[in-house]
């Protein structure tokens, strides 16, 4: 069996340690071990199972049923986030023009640094589709045609119910 560990996870048991029960499954790994391959793996859930030798779910598994595990990741979450911010915040005084863009883009909204995305609709054909249009501008006609359309697609439509209930 391989053997995951290395010298600085001297806590974490061996693949090797740990006896396969009657299944011939993994011996099941506690709340400590998963503990502690989940620090060692900045609490990325497959890291941590490769360090037991167990599979993601089981760490899922684990987690979702335990609020020492759920805290654990948490914290840990909190802690690469602080992490990441400091090493964004480098950049910035550093000049890194991609990281001004990124941080302007999600932080500066309020003073207008957002991006504007223009959409036109358009038909079929791909030709562009007035949406401006307003609805009393419509013939009956036209508003039936229309409700017959999307009706016909699978579509449900309130300008049916505004079209009959005049």
């Amino acid at each position: 069996m391989k053997d995951w560990i290395k010298s600085k996870k001297k806590r974490i048991y061996k693949m090797s340690e740990s006896k396969p029960n009657k299944r011939g499954r993994p011996a099941k790994v506690t709340i400590d071990q998963i503990s502690e391959a989940l620090e060692q793996s900045a609490g990325i859930f497959s890291g941590a199972a490769k360090m037991l030798g167990t599979c993601p779910n089981t760490i899922s598994n684990k987690v979702r049923k335990s609020k020492k595990l759920r805290d654990l990741v948490a914290e840990i979450k909190y802690k690469t986030l602080d992490l990441a911010e400091t090493e964004l915040l480098k950049k910035l005084k550093e000049g890194n023009m991609t990281a001004i863009i990124f941080y302007l883009k999600t932080q500066g909204k309020d003073r207008g640094y957002v991006e504007r995305v223009q959409e036109q609709a358009v038909g079929r054909n791909g030709d562009p589709v007035d949406v401006d249009r307003d609805l009393l501008t419509f013939t009956d006609a036209e508003l039936r045609s229309i409700i017959a359309k999307v009706e016909t697609n699978g579509f449900v439509v309130e300008a049916k119910k505004i079209a009959n209930s005049e």
